[in-house]
């Protein structure tokens, strides 16, 4: 696997809070906010973030920024639901800082974001302070939560929520 070059974490190891990922010399940040952490870390790239930065190498962003709903670190989305503390507590600092600086911001966090109403808890809190954000997704699943990149195809479009305000 690729490796990742940047990436913040709890003291513990137990929350990753960002990721990046340099994919060329050009310009441009595409910053995923994806559902939680699984494997990837400083060292190595793991399924879902190699996809992310084929999205973001396609559209020809120079750099990945990773972000996750939920900062626990988990294979599984059913070990969030298990877990009292699965959000984290630098998570949110860490999404609104990488939003308002990254080009683009790509929602992709699926179908569990609906565990604790996350999803939306996001969606508000980036509406109400990160205006002018160019926010995107990679479709909508029947539940309305912007769908996960790992099983889409490469050429899946990119379609826009348009600017927050």
């Amino acid at each position: 696997m690729e490796k990742i070059h940047n990436a913040v974490f709890s003291s513990d190891r137990r929350y990753r809070y960002w990721l990046e990922a340099k994919l060329s010399d050009a310009d441009g940040i595409c910053m995923f906010l994806m559902l939680n952490p699984s494997t990837a870390d400083e060292v190595q790239s793991d399924p879902t973030v190699t996809r992310a930065k084929g999205f973001a190498r396609s559209w020809g962003y120079g750099t990945l920024w990773v972000c996750n709903i939920f900062g626990l670190r988990a294979t599984q989305p059913a070990v969030l639901r298990q877990d009292p503390e699965p959000i984290g507590a630098d998570n949110d600092e860490h999404i609104m800082d990488c939003a308002l600086k990254a080009d683009e911001l790509v929602c992709a966090w699926g179908n569990h974001g609906e565990h604790l109403d996350r999803g939306s808890h996001v969606m508000n809190m980036l509406e109400s302070h990160a205006s002018g954000v160019k926010m995107g997704h990679l479709g909508m699943t029947l539940k309305n939560q912007p769908k996960h990149p790992l099983y889409l195809r490469a050429d899946t479009p990119l379609s826009y929520f348009g600017n927050l305000n």
